[in-house]
């Protein structure tokens, strides 16, 4: 198991594994981009360069991407539906730039469609994620609070 914080990217991704070094922490989870907007956050070369450099010179044993916050990977919305899932492929296409070993998503809500309707439309959304994605990374869900568990979906 390790100690982990999530931090803040902003100035340059590679200031991620600086925050996390200053921390004293072997993971760190941090946002790609702003959480509270649709655009993905991809990289250029240079910058996923420079991250992946800083990380294999550092203490970190883990890294995470956490997806945006508008995410509703279980919503029968179609519109907003379609927006999410390219956000959630947009994640792990960052992720996969970065070279980090997982991304982080709150699966959202079926908005009274029901728990079957909700589940169909995350388990299509991670296998499109996945198609999309050359290393086959690792997706962890996450209910989105305050909602008990057994109504996320």
């Amino acid at each position: 198991m390790y100690f982990g914080a999530h931090v803040k990217a902003s100035g340059g991704v590679w200031t991620a594994v600086e925050r996390g070094e200053a921390l004293g922490v072997q993971a760190i989870q941090f946002f790609a981009g702003s959480p509270r907007t649709w655009k993905p956050q991809l990289y250029r070369s240079a910058d996923a360069a420079r991250f992946r450099e800083q990380r294999a010179a550092s203490e970190l044993r883990f890294a995470v991407i956490h997806t945006i916050y508008l995410i509703n990977l279980a919503t029968v919305n179609e519109e907003f539906y379609e927006k999410s899932v390219v956000a959630l492929v947009g994640a792990v296409a960052a992720a996969e730039q970065l070279g980090v070993e997982a991304i982080v998503t709150h699966i959202g809500s079926h908005q009274g469609a029901g728990f079957e309707a909700g589940l169909g439309h995350v388990r299509e959304a991670l296998l499109r994620a996945w198609k999309k994605s050359a290393t086959r990374g690792c997706v962890c869900c996450s209910r989105t609070p305050p909602e008990p568990a057994a109504r996320w979906a």
